[in-house]
């Protein structure tokens, strides 16, 4: 019997780089993609998932905020996160 793919919700708000995310993931997971923190809070909350990709950085959220409301809408998630940002700061925090 084959077992089905693991699900993935991918937060990622620019189209080309989802797009480029979506041809390498898509044939490991069943991918969910959302372009914005509300969506995605929401579809963590009413559905189940096995790991989360998230970028920090979308229209509705920046930085450490982005993932903290990840992470309270699905605490038992597990979460990837990716950003450009390119200030150690964040990347500490």
């Amino acid at each position: 019997m084959h077992s089905p793919r693991p699900r993935l919700l991918l937060l990622e708000d620019s189209a080309i780089e989802a797009e480029t995310l979506l041809d390498y993931l898509a044939s490991a997971f069943e991918v969910v993609h959302v372009t914005s923190l509300a969506d995605a809070t929401a579809r963590l909350r009413a559905e189940s998932f096995d790991v989360a990709l998230v970028d920090l950085c979308v229209d509705d959220s920046r930085n450490l905020a982005t993932f903290l409301a990840c992470h309270a809408a699905a605490p038992h998630v597990p979460f990837v996160v990716q950003s450009g940002i390119g200030e150690p700061e964040v990347a500490m925090e």
